[in-house]
């Protein structure tokens, strides 16, 4: 009984440091477990210990900022091991310095390099702690903390396994308004500018490529000295930084350059350093802050000095695809997803947004008009022709992903298949801004296995190292790594105008490519730049045998057939973490666009609406909004088909709330879990209680809307009208 006790106290604590967010007495409650006996050093999934787990846990500013703090130092005042790492070789500080991005990561920062937490520890893919806040770590006070680091004696040069350095990262990911004074605290103390990546980049071949927003001239100005013998280098794409600089559209840095160089690189697309920057120019805009508002053209003297260059064409680098199997790891687990996708969602600029926040916040009369204004100029839902920026943005996101994913086929043509855009953007359910796509590549030479729920290749070439380690088919996980490494060197020969490709992550279910969407230039107004992402997994149609034969949501049986074998694919699952990655689950993202398309527009108006009040409940004091929303988008997308299936109303825009309180008991009246609306036997939502306190307060506000415009009616409810009883599907 006594080990039992022990094992109960050790699983509580782990639990209140995964779920601190939301427990105002955890610093108590784990002070007296611990005092109890609870092992402090306990090891959890992926051997995480508790300290581990609150570093990784704590990571956005609210009221429990300083719980946090509390937790840390009551683990280590009573004997956490701050050295301890886990299955990967990250320790507390790696976690911190990744996830964190608080006005207290400083003071966090401080207590672990005061209990001599090792500074210069790396993980088993070489990044240390500094490392891992260049890339992942936006917090306002990200100077201060990287001379702390840098007082601890930090190795600043130190690479990780592909060969970057802090500098380089901070150069591509580092966005925050003291990037001027960071790079110079680098320069300043010996961060070498000639240290190369795997891949062939140099310092100045990362500062030249990613100098979105960045007064790039005055940057490479500071460091040209150095870095002249680096002007010709040809990274492994072929191209220098003078090539990526005239993308972006520097003709500023272009000319800085052209002195040092010897050669006039004709880059793996046929084009030199004028076809770039007139592209740019006749079609776009420059993305660096130096030419922003530069005229437009170049000089002749600029043209004839290139043309006194010897010319040079980059050759087309393949792929040696028996390599590249060999990289695959044996077992894939949470440990190798790298997602660097921003945690919150961009705001609206302007007033839009902050008017209807504040009406949420504070109107005791809430009125419906002023949420359904801004979803007609927040969606895509209300547009009628093909002109608008959503439009825009959509055919080249999709002409992007064609380009990219033929690039890929033509590397390995195991994976050639049908491109099928969905989710969102293809629902026009996306909200805020044209910013998220999701597309599938359906393979033609995979297929489920007769016993249903495996995966087998049918192709006539080798497709063993795709096995899972039982070898009962082929791993999901497996055979999407692989996908991974086959985009991440098709993505950089892939050239388009308006889709600039930033960084490429890999997560248990898709690849995300993080973009930078530049549009055509505008007269009058500030051109359209914004960040964007695109989500590409791979699918496999399932077999007529093992396919559901599920109808959509009525009213849609008469005017839709039961799903059948073209609608249901199988796609990467999302295991527990720690577990390893390698099944398939149904999917059904035909059926659910199909639903969408012909749904009373009322209807998607109210699942766009429940998607906008979710967002709003989640936005915090700090003006950030997180991405990831509790509940998920889906889960409320099945309660919606789950309500239309059993509902057959009229439906009318000016009974929208009494519908989305009706969608918010669906989600409410479920116990533990949603399952799927064309699976009932598939969860795809485990409640909590965090979801299950947002859909309350959705519901609650929704309700004084409706009870107030009951009362402008007086004893003419409105609401008897339709074919619910006052008010009530609840």
């Amino acid at each position: 009984m006594l080990v039992l006790h022990e094992v109960y106290m050790e699983d509580l604590l782990i639990s209140l440091c995964e779920n601190s967010t939301s427990e105002t007495d955890c610093a108590r409650r784990i002070q007296h477990l611990i005092k109890q006996g609870a092992n402090v050093n306990r090891r959890t999934v992926g051997s995480r210990t508790p300290l581990m787990i609150v570093c990784w846990k704590y990571r956005r500013n609210d009221v429990t900022v300083h719980f946090f703090l509390d937790i840390i130092r009551i683990l280590l005042n009573h004997g956490a091991d701050v050295n301890l790492t886990d299955d990967f070789g990250w320790n507390a500080l790696h976690f911190a310095c990744r996830y964190n991005c608080t006005t207290q990561l400083p003071s966090m920062i401080d207590t672990l390099l005061r209990s001599k937490i090792n500074v210069n520890a790396t993980t088993r893919n070489e990044w240390n702690c500094l490392h891992q806040l260049c890339q992942y770590n936006s917090a306002e006070k990200l100077y201060g903390v990287i001379s702390t680091l840098i007082k601890h004696n930090i190795n600043i040069n130190a690479q990780t396994s592909k060969g970057d350095t802090a500098l380089h990262l901070v150069c591509r990911y580092c966005r925050t308004v003291d990037f001027n004074a960071i790079f110079e605290l680098f320069i300043n103390v010996g961060a070498r500018v000639d240290i190369v990546s795997s891949n062939g980049k140099t310092l100045l071949h990362v500062l030249c490529k990613y100098a979105i927003d960045l007064d790039l001239h005055g940057v490479v100005e500071k460091i040209l000295d150095k870095c002249q013998p680096m002007v010709d280098r040809l990274d492994y794409y072929g191209s220098t930084a003078m090539v990526y600089a005239a993308r972006l559209g520097c003709v500023k840095t272009v000319s800085l350059l052209l002195p040092y160089t010897k050669t006039s690189i004709i880059d793996v697309f046929g084009q030199n350093v004028v076809d770039h920057l007139n592209k740019v120019f006749s079609n776009s805009f420059p993305l660096c802050l130096c030419c922003r508002r530069m005229e437009s053209f170049l000089s002749k003297g600029f043209r004839d000095e290139l043309d006194r260059k010897i010319p040079y064409h980059s050759p087309r680098r393949g792929i040696d695809r028996n390599a590249l199997e060999g990289i695959i790891p044996r077992r894939i687990d949470y440990g190798f997803t790298n997602t660097n996708r921003d945690a919150f969602i961009q705001l609206p600029t302007g007033k839009a947004w902050s008017i209807i926040r504040d009406a949420w916040t504070n109107d005791s009369d809430l009125e419906i008009n002023p949420f359904l204004s801004f979803l007609r100029e927040h969606t895509h839902q209300f547009c009628t022709g093909r002109h608008c920026q959503w439009c825009a943005v959509s055919e080249v996101a999709e002409q992007f992903v064609r380009q990219l994913l033929d690039a890929v086929a033509v590397l390995d043509n195991r994976f050639e298949g049908e491109i099928v855009r969905y989710g969102s953007s293809a629902e026009n359910t996306k909200i805020i801004s044209p910013d998220e796509f999701d597309f599938m590549l359906v393979l033609n030479h995979f297929k489920e296995a007769e016993n249903g729920g495996t995966v087998e290749y049918a192709g006539k070439e080798s497709s063993a190292v795709f096995q899972t380690a039982s070898d009962s088919g082929v791993s999901s996980a497996k055979l999407l790594y692989y996908f991974y490494m086959l985009m991440a060197h098709a993505v950089n020969q892939t050239n388009d105008l308006h889709i600039l490709f930033h960084n490429i992550s890999f997560s248990e279910t898709c690849v995300t490519l993080d973009c930078l969407y530049r549009g055509k230039p505008s007269v009058g107004t500030e051109n359209s730049s914004f960040k964007l992402s695109i989500d590409i997994t791979i699918a496999i149609i399932r077999s007529a045998i093992n396919a559901v034969a599920q109808p959509l949501p009525s009213p849609l049986y008469s005017s839709k057939s039961p799903a059948v074998k073209k609608d249901q694919f199988l796609v990467p699952h999302r295991q527990l973490s720690g577990s390893e990655i390698s099944g398939w689950k149904p999917s059904f993202p035909i059926a659910e666009k199909d639903a969408f398309r012909h749904f009373d527009p009322i209807i998607t108006r109210c699942y766009c609406l429940l998607k906008l009040l979710v967002l709003l409940v989640a936005h915090t004091d700090d003006n950030n909004t997180s991405r990831k929303t509790k509940p998920s988008s889906y889960a409320i997308k099945t309660c919606l088909f789950n309500f239309v299936s059993k509902n057959h109303v009229h439906w009318e825009e000016r009974y929208i709330d009494v519908y989305c309180r009706a969608i918010c008991n669906e989600f409410l009246e479920k116990k533990n879990q949603i399952n799927s609306y064309f699976d009932h036997s598939l969860p795809v939502y485990t409640i909590k209680n965090d979801s299950r306190d947002v859909m309350i307060k959705v519901k609650n506000r929704l309700e004084s809307i409706r009870n107030c415009a009951c009362n402008s009616y007086g004893s003419s409810l409105p609401c008897k009208t339709i074919c619910i009883s006052k008010c009530n599907f609840m």
